[in-house]
């Protein structure tokens, strides 16, 4: 007993001779240069497979001219909220949504979120329901 406790004094002070010097080192500096970058992060939601024009829907060129107008050629994030299938035109419904996939593909969709719609075709779908 005595000796672990010697022991995990030693460690205690090793430790602490050690901590003063790590956190005195200076983080490297930033070049001074380079100027700031301007992110676009874009969100979408409730697409639905809506990726044809119509009276009621802008359809997806028309949204991805509007959301490439608005990053103004500059570097961009696009993401989505969600229901990006299910509930979905005959268009893309006929075709389990593998159309839409494919035009948020081109799009530049970086990464989504689950909602309800995906969650109810996914398990409609599903070998085990």
């Amino acid at each position: 007993m005595k000796y672990q406790s010697c022991l995990s004094a030693l460690v205690i002070a090793a430790s602490s001779l050690s901590a003063p010097t790590a956190l005195a080192q200076q983080p490297p500096q930033a070049q001074q240069d380079h100027q700031p970058v301007r992110l676009s992060v874009q969100n979408i939601t409730d697409f639905h497979g809506h990726f044809s024009e119509t009276k009621d829907d802008p359809g997806a060129a028309r949204l991805s001219c509007a959301l490439d107008k608005a990053a103004e050629g500059g570097p961009r994030v696009l993401t989505a909220s969600g229901d990006n299938i299910g509930g979905s035109p005959f268009n893309s419904a006929i075709l389990d949504d593998e159309p839409t996939v494919e035009v948020l593909n081109q799009m530049g969709l970086d990464a989504t979120a689950g909602a309800t719609t995906s969650f109810i075709r996914a398990t409609r779908t599903s070998p085990s329901a």
